[in-house]
């Protein structure tokens, strides 16, 4: 479990950057969605470790959540662990989707 102090830490900061995010500028806005992309794919990678490391099922992982354990792995899954490169690959990285490619796509068609 996380210590208490350091998930309000946490929350503070996601907090104070959101707001700073809403009243600077569109370019921010996209760094912040950038940010929450590679946030929720460090959760994803949690939650492989979590069962190919520690031995926990997809089930252990639904239960603190209130969830079923289908809808855990759907949302959670997906990442591959490359034993050649030694790291980590989501979903998205296997099939190229990754924030700032979209962002140089729509940077692109706004010229």
């Amino acid at each position: 479990m996380l210590e208490p102090a350091r998930r309000t830490r946490a929350l503070r900061e996601l907090r104070s950057l959101c707001a700073e995010v809403g009243s600077n500028d569109p370019e921010a806005f996209a760094e912040l969605v950038g940010i929450a992309a590679a946030f929720a794919e460090m959760v994803r990678v949690a939650a492989y470790q979590l069962r190919m490391q520690s031995g926990y099922s997809w089930a252990d992982l639904a239960r603190p959540l209130g969830v079923t354990r289908s809808a855990v792995c759907q949302r959670y899954g997906g990442v591959h662990y490359d034993a050649e490169a030694l790291s980590y690959r989501t979903w998205s990285e296997d099939h190229h989707a990754n924030v700032d490619a979209l962002a140089l796509t729509h940077e692109h068609e706004q010229r």
